[in-house]
């Protein structure tokens, strides 16, 4: 039996190694879709942006089809490296190869026909009904790709490699940002762009395979390794994930879809932005998150009690420490972050920003709870919050859209984010008796932290606003720059005043972060 032989280095290492790189890759990627965005806006215009939004929210339905399977390969491709298992490797990647390509050609050649048809049910314009129908057929053979790709990036994540893939996911953004900027300037629409996506996956696919061979040297596809027990195996794991992933996505996705249906498809285009801006104070926490996940699960299986709740605490405090600022700072230069990014504020778009950012923060500020609570096998809570935010969310959606529109959307989504998260922490102090009060004192006091850089900011803001609603992008970009590092600077002295951080945050965080030292008194 063939065996991976790699010399094992320490666990910390490999942790502090694959949230750098994670954190890197999550900051390009960012700053690559927030760069593209206002580049398809300006070419496509609204309702075209919009029907590639729909898009892009309809893929991501069609990728639940794997029925859980891609879900579970990091999971079985880390546990088989680590035994050195090349045969149980090569039959993970013959039997999901095998199952995708099925899949994927019979999902192609029964919805290809169909597309136009389904189509119908949006308000896409009737000029537009044959473009976005072609964009959505040909971008079957892009969702085709996606699930093979998916297979070699969980490979790649199995052996730890996050390295490897986010430099690959780097390198083809860059034909990606090219390629689109050329097609439009073409005047090939949508269909160029979507033609652009099946080459830069095409490009992705075959980076992962060869990375993957150099990374296993006995990797190998053979149809004999085809086994529906390994199949059984990844279906009985994946499957119970599929649940959070299908709430997600209803979270998320969902309400670009009900406004394709019952709105005019501007208003797709307009949540779509204004969730963009939003969503950044979502993502960026997620890297530490990744990078805790892993030890607190070994705390857990160990019995470390003590350390597991030390961590819970002081990671609690540095999530609000962080996100509380980004999301105040986001209310406060809404106006100037879109002037800077789309050269122009709409008040349709800025009111997404100002909604959807309250509701992406309710999520996060539970993170260390869902991560913690993971890492120790707390799964069905989980689950059932996630059911829970999803089905409220799909429900007030609806019941407000019809009266309300837009502005319903929008609320419905961030009452059901607040509402289910509010749940998930409450559950979370009960069952593992965790003061829910302590929770709650400790943000509000991290708010009281920010009334000092807002009583400072918020003139600046208003007096710079007058300035740049004359000027361009440029203008509005230093606006912006010079709020935030006015914020900054004042929040990072009120911490420091106020003693937030002690010797034990120094002696965590001090050699990783040297301004740890400065923001701590000398009584701390």
């Amino acid at each position: 039996m063939h065996t991976v032989t790699r010399i094992r280095e320490p666990i910390s290492k490999r942790i502090m190694r694959n949230a750098a790189y994670s954190a890197v890759g999550r900051l390009w990627l960012i700053g690559t879709n927030l760069l593209l965005a206002p580049l398809l806006l300006s070419y496509l215009g609204q309702d075209r942006f919009g029907v590639w939004v729909l898009y892009w929210s309809l893929l991501q339905y069609c990728l639940l089809l794997d029925m859980g399977l891609g879900s579970s390969l990091v999971k079985y491709f880390s546990e088989f490296e680590a035994k050195g298992d090349v045969q149980s490797i090569n039959r993970v990647l013959a039997s999901t190869i095998t199952v995708y390509i099925v899949v994927g050609v019979a999902l192609v050649l029964v919805l290809w026909p169909l597309v136009a048809w389904l189509s119908s049910f949006f308000s896409i314009p009737q000029d537009l009904r044959q473009e976005a129908a072609v964009t959505f057929q040909v971008g079957l053979v892009a969702f085709f790709l996606m699930n093979l790709v998916s297979i070699f990036d969980g490979l790649l994540k199995g052996f730890q490699r996050m390295d490897v893939v986010n430099r690959t996911l780097i390198a083809v953004s860059v034909p990606n940002l090219l390629g689109s900027y050329i097609v439009l300037r073409l005047g090939w629409g949508l269909f160029g762009l979507v033609m652009v996506v099946v080459i830069v996956y095409t490009l992705q696919l075959v980076l992962f395979v060869l990375q993957a061979r150099r990374v296993c040297p006995g990797l190998a596809w053979n149809r004999r390794d085809v086994r529906f027990e390994t199949l059984r195996l990844l279906f009985g794991y994946g499957a119970r994930l599929q649940i959070s992933k299908l709430a997600n996505l209803v979270s998320y996705q969902t309400d670009k879809i009900l406004l394709g249906f019952f709105m005019p498809l501007r208003y797709v285009t307009f949540y779509d932005l204004g969730s963009k801006v939003s969503y950044v104070t979502h993502e960026l926490p997620h890297v530490m998150f990744g990078a805790l996940f892993p030890a607190a699960s070994a705390l857990s299986g160990n019995a470390d009690h003590t350390r597991l709740w030390t961590m819970y605490e002081r990671g609690t405090k540095y999530l609000f420490l962080f996100s509380i600022p980004a999301l105040i700072g986001i209310w406060l230069t809404a106006h100037l972050v879109l002037q800077a990014w789309l050269g122009h504020v709409s008040s349709d778009v800025h009111l997404a920003v100002m909604l959807l950012s309250a509701g992406y923060w309710a999520v996060v500020s539970v993170g260390m709870a869902t991560t913690v609570g993971a890492g120790i096998g707390w799964v069905k809570p989980l689950m059932r919050t996630s059911l829970i935010q999803s089905g409220l969310n799909l429900l007030l959606s609806l019941a407000l859209i019809i009266p309300f529109g837009y502005v319903g959307v929008l609320v419905g989504t961030t009452a059901a984010l607040i509402l289910s998260n509010g749940y998930l922490l409450a559950l979370f102090c009960r069952d593992f008796n965790r003061p829910l009060r302590d929770h709650v004192r400790l943000a509000g006091r991290i708010f009281l932290l920010n009334i000092p850089p807002v009583s400072v900011s918020l003139p600046a803001v208003l007096l710079l606003s007058g300035w740049v609603e004359g000027g361009g992008r440029g203008v509005a970009f230093v606006a912006l720059l010079g709020c935030v590092m006015l914020y900054g600077l004042v929040y990072l002295a009120t911490i420091r005043l106020a003693g937030v951080l002690d010797r034990g945050d120094r002696d965590l965080l001090g050699d990783h972060l040297p301004l740890v030292h400065a923001l701590i008194r000398k009584s701390g």
